[in-house]
């Protein structure tokens, strides 16, 4: 089953789709996508949607969603940082868990690009995920990116509506605040120290 869901967060909606198997044995993952910068529930070439399919055969369950800003999600993509979509993903994870209070289940955060410091924020305060899974984990800075030729030839500029100061990123605008965020390496030992498989 493919059932679509809303959840209120901060004056927006966050929208996702949770796949569930016809039959989930005892203690199976229930797996939580996070996705890397302006990633969202579907992803290039629908990766998020062919692997949450195929796990649902499996008989995991998946969830996919958009952070605010991102895909069909209310608001803005320069109004997202990491401390937003820390936020959102606790959300998520308060939904997840009332959804399946009555069942025995191991809780999988899956992690891809920059996804991990959204997961690394949200773990360093909230307990209760069994497992951590990373495809392509950025844990260095991501200066090279907005140092490269490309980037240098694209400057701060004003969003038009809010006049809001942002940095022109693959057709959306980046906050200044996320852009300062990704421009800090995260440790791989403050990942390890978390202790979690």
């Amino acid at each position: 089953m493919e059932i679509p869901f809303q959840i209120a967060q901060s004056g927006h909606q966050i929208l996702g789709m949770m796949h569930i198997p016809v039959s989930r044995k005892p203690d199976a993952p229930v797996v939580i996508m996070v996705y890397g910068l302006n990633g969202d529930r579907v992803d290039i070439h629908r990766l998020s949607v062919v692997f949450a399919r195929s796990a649902c055969r499996q008989g995991m369950t998946v969830v996919r969603f958009d952070f605010r800003g991102c895909g069909i999600s209310s608001g803005e993509f320069f109004e997202t940082s990491l401390g937003t979509k820390a936020e959102d993903l606790r959300s998520v994870l308060s939904f997840v868990r009332g959804c399946m209070q009555d069942e025995s289940y191991r809780l999988v955060l899956l992690g891809y690009s920059d996804g991990i410091r959204v997961i690394e924020k949200v773990i360093a305060t909230d307990g209760g995920v069994d497992m951590i899974c990373t495809w392509n984990p950025v844990l260095t800075s991501m200066k090279r990116t907005f140092s490269s030729p490309d980037a240098k030839r694209t400057r701060l500029s004003l969003e038009p509506a809010t006049r809001k100061l942002v940095f022109p990123l693959f057709g959306v605008y980046m906050g200044v605040e996320y852009l300062s965020e990704v421009n800090e390496d995260l440790p791989l030992g403050k990942m390890l120290d978390l202790n979690i498989p």
